[in-house]
């Protein structure tokens, strides 16, 4: 069998000239900097990771988010690896900035069965959740992925207070848990055929337990840390795989702790746990440099039958990991752009900070006095693989 590699990467700004209508008036505009030349040159730098990051060839499967259309995806991809990549259906979303989430595919591995598109319901437009159901080729698994990208930190006079907006991730969480829930459960409109005694009926328990473990990923800028309510609390995503059990035995322990309800309530009322893969790293995947700031927004969450290999696939989270080679800015500057006391220069604690791109805006000033055109984006990526099974 094989192995195929996963990432995932905020692209930053990934905006086209051509912007939509929604978006004509922020600075991605020709008029104020974001020219042709530009984007060619940030799509050529993004470009260059990806091809490394799997010791020496690009990712098979790659999520993205800050990115405003099909095109740019498949101008990046063709730059990666040419004829190598599909696009899953790109879905614009109601970002009001005009940027989505997007997923590619190595035409070789996967079939890409379905795609959908969540829309939040926020009292204003927020980024979608978007799903795709892949089969991989090899054993004809099933693979389900989710690509998110949950509103931002920034708040109030654009600060960036986590709890100012601490409210509109949970409430994307429970989105998100929802349409998990709807993965991994019967359709509630078919519960009513179960038996209320599901355990009495061997058939009954075979069939919850074959939909309990799909293979389920999340990836995403989750603009939370792993320990952070909307993850822990809301999404149930954790790191204790003892939680990880067969739906039957979850129910024969509500079974023996309430008997006042039957197995079929019991059901409705359990929900499934993700496995974050993100917990043992020490690393970090972003910097703001309003509050001098490192956190580990950029995660990968998995469904019990991923973790546990249960449906011929299985993600090793022990393999999981931030790729930053010849993306910090102290791998790109030279010693002279370091200075502790001058705040027109980097302070030399921050050489392990995301190398962002930078161009020659309007006022005619880049920070820190970088050469235009270069850089990244402002988040590492995350890279991990997945075997398959027989």
């Amino acid at each position: 069998m094989m192995e195929f590699s996963v990432a995932f990467w905020n692209l930053q700004n990934l905006f086209d000239v051509n912007s939509s209508e929604i978006a004509t008036d922020l600075e991605f505009i020709p008029e104020k900097g974001w020219t042709t030349e530009v984007l060619s040159r940030k799509i050529e730098n993004l470009s260059k990771p990806l091809k490394i990051m799997n010791n020496g060839n690009p990712p098979d499967l790659l999520g993205f988010c800050e990115i405003e259309s099909e095109k740019l995806a498949r101008d990046l991809c063709e730059k990666v690896r040419p004829g190598y990549y599909e696009i899953a259906k790109f879905i614009d979303g109601s970002d009001i900035r005009g940027i989505d989430t997007c997923l590619v595919y190595s035409k070789d591995i996967f079939d890409c069965i379905e795609t959908k598109s969540f829309r939040i319901n926020f009292r204003y437009p927020t980024r979608d959740i978007f799903l795709a159901r892949l089969r991989i080729k090899e054993n004809n698994a099933e693979l389900l992925v989710l690509i998110n990208h949950w509103p931002s930190r920034r708040g109030k006079k654009d600060g960036f207070d986590q709890y100012d907006t601490e409210f509109s991730r949970c409430m994307v969480a429970e989105n998100c848990g929802r349409i998990i829930d709807d993965l991994l459960k019967i359709p509630f409109e078919e519960i009513k055929y179960l038996p209320h005694e599901i355990l009495s009926d061997k058939s009954y328990v075979d069939t919850i337990n074959t939909r309990w473990n799909k293979n389920v990923l999340l990836m995403g800028d989750f603009n939370d840390d792993p320990f952070d309510k909307s993850i822990s609390k809301f999404l149930r995503a954790k790191n204790d795989k003892e939680v990880f059990v067969e739906l039957n035995e979850s129910l024969e322990i509500f079974r023996n702790t309430d008997r006042d309800k039957t197995d079929k309530q019991h059901y409705l009322e359990c929900t499934p746990h993700l496995y974050n893969c993100m917990w043992n790293l020490s690393g970090f995947s972003y910097y703001h440099w309003r509050n001098n700031s490192t956190n580990l927004f950029d995660q990968f969450m998995i469904s019990r039958g991923l973790l546990l290999g249960i449906q011929k696939l299985k993600m090793n989270p022990e393999k999981v990991r931030v790729f930053n080679e010849g993306l910090t800015i102290g791998e790109n500057l030279t010693d002279d752009y370091f200075v502790s006391m001058n705040p027109e220069k980097y302070h030399p604690a921050q050489k392990g900070i995301p190398m962002t791109f930078e161009y020659l805006r309007t006022n005619g000033r880049i920070p820190k006095h970088r050469k235009p055109n270069t850089g990244y984006s402002d988040h590492f990526p995350i890279f991990g693989t997945i075997e398959t099974l027989p």
